[in-house]
């Protein structure tokens, strides 16, 4: 009889190790997919978020850029090169998350750096033409097609830290694309916050591990009932009841533990993903709340260059200061705007235009704030700093006005070119609070624009008085030129008939002549088979009428004059004034150097007497040759009062 084999003994682990083990590892791979994903789609919201809000901030400043003044620039010294830079400067300047705002130009050797928005002598600005040689590929791959803004694909770093760039184009009013405009993005807030929660996510997970291992140790320890319950309430637990209770009807101390301990990581567990869910609501409102700050500024930006490409087209001091409070006020939803000038003097800042039925009733009534002694805009006409009142009644300052009795809350803004303030933008709320720092940065850009806006008007008006008072110099001088000329050779006017030119001795009068000589318009009549149709054109001198081209045409039957023709006439008749005009210019030069080269002779003949009586005689012989048939005298005062021979 054979004997069995002694049983080998065996490596395997026991049961209650093996299901230890086992549910520690199934728990942390739970764990750790679910930490995983969390983490990776925080990663991705929070990417997102932050790629779109610095798509929106490079558009809003591709919008500020003036594409036409932009091309004009040459150099650093060049003017619009300072206003760009300023600008710019302001945009990097309303987000501490932007590092460079920077715009650059290319050509046939690649990009390079036209205006990089920084102080003077800052690190890390370039300088106008210095080159661009490392652009990212999404710059490098598009900026001589660039048609709207593009976003990098991923972080880069490098010296100055982590960095998304963002890149939009600049065109010029005609649609042509004349630059680029960049914006680095700070990446430090968004990496800072992955990695914290990153971190918190690994110290939950190595907080669960050993209670896990607790758990899985007190379950291997279950060799009998209890092991079917609490295999239900594992599963209901993982299926996320955390409201489950383990049903465990025993007295024995280790399975009671066992059945506590199970409730406390339960509660754990419960609280752990309350806490979780917390922390990710918080921050869920938080990124909620910054989208929407985002969303207020890049309204405010669209709103603001709404505002620019609405002044730019408009050349009239007044139409475009009553157009400007009309259309902050709706963008903005402000109860009150007005724009204040200062005047030459520098003593009272005089209220132009104004939105409000108040405003517009000080406005007729000449309203005016002595500079740096009157309200909140007295005071920023004087020292050129822009002043928010939170609470007008708790702001010493304020100037409370009878005309505006719904004010809470106001913000003035200066109106500068270069250093000098012009002027004052004045805005106010009907709620308290409705203005802060940020608002007051946003809105200085909208001043400065707005102080250009002032500025190129004011010139336009004196250029329009200047070459209106030079067109009416010019004109009256023509005027006299041709009255002289057609008093020292009067000209009646010439004929062409047949291929000959005659000279017109006395002048031809019909109708339309005489019509288009009264209404300085020209005058067209009908032929027929007794009259020539007739086409009387106004010849113009500056202005003036001084004479009419006649055109006749012979005909047998009714004949009319075709626009064609009509245009060809006028076209020949502008030309022939222009003529006139040139011919004029150039007899009187002559005329005048004449007269300079006739006394140049006299006088040098005289200078060449050497004795008075030479002098006299060479005098009165010079006139009488210069004016002949004429009689020169020339007699002296003697002491006594009496004329000497």
């Amino acid at each position: 009889m054979e004997t069995a084999p002694a049983p080998r003994p065996s490596n395997r682990l026991n049961f209650a190790t093996r299901l230890a083990l086992a549910f520690v590892a199934l728990a942390a791979l739970a764990s750790a997919v679910t930490l995983t994903i969390s983490y990776i789609n925080f990663r991705r919201e929070s990417r997102a978020v932050f790629r779109q809000r610095l798509l929106d901030l490079v558009t809003l400043a591709a919008l500020q850029q003036d594409g036409d003044a932009f091309d004009t620039i040459r150099s650093p010294l060049d003017p619009e090169f300072d206003r760009v830079r300023i600008q710019n400067l302001a945009i990097r300047r309303s987000s501490p998350d932007i590092r460079y705002v920077f715009t650059a130009r290319f050509d046939d050797q690649g990009l390079y750096f036209v205006v990089d928005a920084g102080e003077p002598g800052e690190e890390g600005i370039a300088a106008y033409g210095e080159r661009y040689e490392d652009p990212s590929p999404a710059l490098a791959a598009n900026y001589r097609t660039l048609s709207e803004p593009i976003v990098d694909e991923d972080f880069y770093t490098d010296a100055y830290g982590t960095f998304l760039s963002a890149y939009a184009p600049i065109n010029n009013s005609q649609g042509k694309l004349v630059g680029i405009i960049g914006i680095d993005f700070t990446a430090e807030k968004v990496l800072q916050a992955e990695r914290t929660f990153l971190l918190t996510n690994l110290a939950i997970f190595a907080a669960l591990l050993p209670l896990l291992g607790l758990v899985g140790w007190l379950l291997g320890r279950l060799l009998a009932n209890p092991i079917q319950a609490l295999t239900e309430a594992t599963a209901r637990i993982a299926a996320g009841d955390l409201e489950y209770e383990a049903k465990i009807q025993t007295n024995i101390p280790e399975l009671r533990l066992l059945d506590i301990s199970f409730e406390t990581m339960a509660r754990q567990l419960k609280e752990m993903v309350g806490t979780l869910e917390t922390r990710v609501a918080t921050r869920t409102e938080e990124l909620t709340s910054a989208s929407l700050q985002l969303a207020r500024r890049a309204a405010q930006f669209e709103a603001i260059a709404q505002v620019s490409k609405t002044v730019t087209s408009i050349q009239d001091l007044n139409t475009l200061l009553n157009r400007l409070v009309v259309l902050i006020s709706n963008l903005f939803g402000f109860y009150h705007v007005g724009i204040f000038l200062i005047d030459e003097q520098g003593q009272y800042a005089y209220l132009l235009a104004a939105n409000s039925e108040g405003g517009r009733r000080m406005v007729a009534r000449g309203h005016r704030l002595q500079v740096g002694k009157v309200g909140i805009v007295g005071y920023v006409a004087a020292t050129g700093n822009p002043r928010i009142a939170e609470n007008v009644g708790a702001d010493a300052v304020h100037f409370k006005n009878p005309d505006l009795p719904d004010t809470q809350a106001e913000m003035a803004l200066p109106l500068k070119i270069g250093r000098q303030t012009i002027g004052v933008l004045d805005i106010q709320s009907k709620d308290q609070n409705a203005f802060s720092e940020e608002d007051a940065a946003v809105f200085s850009t909208l001043a400065d624009q707005i102080a250009i806006a002032i500025q190129n008007a004011r010139s336009f008006e004196q250029s329009e008085r200047l070459l209106a008072e030079a067109q009416r110099a010019i004109g009256s001088q023509m005027q006299e030129a041709w009255k002289s000329l057609q008093v020292t050779r009067p000209r009646v006017g010439y004929r062409v008939a047949g291929g000959a030119v005659q000279r017109l001795e006395q002048p031809l009068r019909n109708p339309q002549i005489e019509e288009a000589l009264a209404r300085g318009k020209v005058v067209a009549a009908r032929g027929g088979a007794r009259a020539p149709a007739s086409l009387a054109v106004p010849l113009r001198l500056r202005g003036e009428v001084i004479g009419v081209m006649n055109v006749l045409v012979p005909q047998a039957e009714a004949w009319e004059w075709e626009q064609d023709n009509i245009d060809i006439a006028e076209a020949v008749a502008a030309r022939l004034s222009l003529a006139i005009e040139n011919a004029l210019l150039l007899e009187e030069s002559r005329l005048r150097a004449d007269t300079e080269r006739l006394i140049g002779e006299i006088t040098s003949k005289i200078s060449s007497s050497i004795n008075l009586q030479n002098v006299l005689q060479t005098t009165v012989r010079e006139l009488g040759r210069v004016l002949p048939d004429s009689e020169i005298i020339l007699q002296f005062q003697s002491d006594q009062g009496k004329d000497a021979p």
